[in-house]
């Protein structure tokens, strides 16, 4: 019986079939990256989820647009735009997702996140300055600029970024899809934090620069080859001003992570929550040879 044979013969288990393409495909770094295949393809398997419920892994980023919303079911990656999240809320429903956003603010007692603080020490010395400090709610909802600074530095003895500031319409709009939605299984990632590990250190080259988006590419392609064809005509169909093409390459990133949700790890180890009890943490997946055995 040949490899097509018996993966058509949806009667077997997915350990069955593990088990049998170990022993007719010799290739090492083959062979894991089936074993990871069939972790993907997991039905009913993660908690709070029904047996035979099909499950669906999510990576999201901010774009230019919108949103940038890589899935994957059943081994089909797929990626598309919206502007609003409100307009993926039955995809996400049944879902494992990734987002590359804040959840849960800095506070007085917490003025620098504890995951923020992780991340920037994981990421030490080369992509530590691409995790940008977290405002506190109150500043989050000022009505604008200067009154958002103000409050920020009465709180937590900082002013805000520019950047900061243009970037908190998501984050409300995260927390409020959470609020209506709180059975959302939606968590915060870090694309750099993210590339890091799966490499084993942080990544030398920008993720802005050619070079940087090739590295984050190479490192893709070795977990999941099948899906980088995928990836590559994504990046070359995507319009520049819907969205960035490392907008595009760390949405995908999480996806595929977020398919190895039981098996992810946070930063800080033990999360902590923000006062209206958001967790705080930052996600990723720790080793992926440790898994692929």
């Amino acid at each position: 019986m040949n490899a097509k044979e018996f993966v058509g013969n949806y009667e077997l288990t997915q350990s069955v079939i593990c088990d049998r393409m170990s022993r007719f495909l010799p290739r090492i770094s083959h062979l894991k990256h089936l074993v990871y295949r069939c972790n993907l393809a997991k039905i009913g398997k993660v908690d709070g989820y029904a047996e035979g419920e099909l499950v669906r892994y999510i990576g999201i980023d901010g774009c230019k647009a919108g949103w940038v919303i890589w899935s994957v079911e059943q081994e089909q990656p797929r990626c598309q735009i919206v502007t609003q999240l409100a307009q993926i809320s039955d995809l996400l429903a049944n879902s494992t997702a990734l987002i590359d956003i804040p959840i849960g603010y800095s506070d007085e007692n917490t003025p620098d996140r504890l995951c923020d603080k992780a991340a920037r020490k994981f990421l030490s010395p080369k992509r530590s300055s691409s995790v940008f400090p977290v405002p506190s709610r109150q500043a989050a909802y000022a009505s604008d600029y200067v009154e958002a600074c103000e409050i920020n530095f009465e709180l937590v003895g900082r002013k805000l970024s520019k950047q900061t500031w243009f970037i908190l319409p998501k984050v409300i709009e995260v927390e409020t899809l959470l609020a209506e939605a709180p059975s959302l299984k939606l968590r915060e990632s870090h694309p750099e934090v993210v590339f890091a590990a799966l490499q084993g250190s942080p990544l030398e080259q920008s993720k802005k620069t050619p070079q940087g988006q090739q590295d984050r590419l190479d490192i893709i392609h070795s977990i999941a080859p099948d899906w980088s064809e995928v990836l590559i005509n994504q990046l070359s169909e995507t319009k520049a001003r819907q969205a960035n093409r490392d907008d595009i390459i760390d949405a995908f990133v999480l996806m595929m992570i977020a398919a190895k949700a039981e098996n992810l790890s946070t930063l800080p180890e033990q999360p902590d929550r923000d006062p209206k009890g958001r967790v705080r943490e930052i996600v990723y997946w720790d080793s992926v040879i440790k898994t692929a055995h």
